[in-house]
């Protein structure tokens, strides 16, 4: 798990003339200009400054698992009235309000589902298909 202590100790190393920026140095596994600094050797207090310039695709490839950026700054509209059941949600429960609204997107993310599933065991099979053969004529 990244310790903002370690960044904070390479920002530091930066601005002070210790380590040069990312931009100045290149990529340890490609060779093309460096954007990061890559603690390879973990984030025990003694390795905060043990680190190698990457780029964003190498760095990418060290973290296959890490999440993408996008997914944390995607924003969404909701009606005033959303906004303020689930704050109300979150403090009863004694959540914070970042896993109140994952909990309120899984949920309508279900809810659509649900209803997208019902509807097509209404219309029955192939009435999706006609649908969208009729959003194509009407285009």
């Amino acid at each position: 798990m990244p310790d903002a202590r370690a960044h904070t100790a390479v920002r530091t190393a930066i601005i002070a003339g210790r380590l040069p920026a990312p931009a100045e140095t290149v990529c340890g596994d490609c060779g093309r200009r460096a954007s990061v600094y890559h603690h390879h050797s973990g984030y025990a207090p003694e390795h905060w400054l043990s680190v190698e310039p990457l780029c964003r695709s190498c760095h990418k490839r060290r973290h296959p698992k890490a999440p993408r950026r996008a997914e944390h700054a995607t924003s969404i509209r909701v009606r005033p009235e959303v906004a303020e059941e689930v704050r109300a949600n979150a403090a009863a429960a004694r959540r914070s309000l970042n896993r109140e609204i994952e909990l309120y997107v899984e949920e309508a993310l279900a809810r659509r589902r649900r209803d997208r599933a019902a509807r097509a065991v209404r219309e029955g099979p192939g009435a999706a298909a006609g649908r969208a053969e009729d959003d194509l004529q009407d285009a």
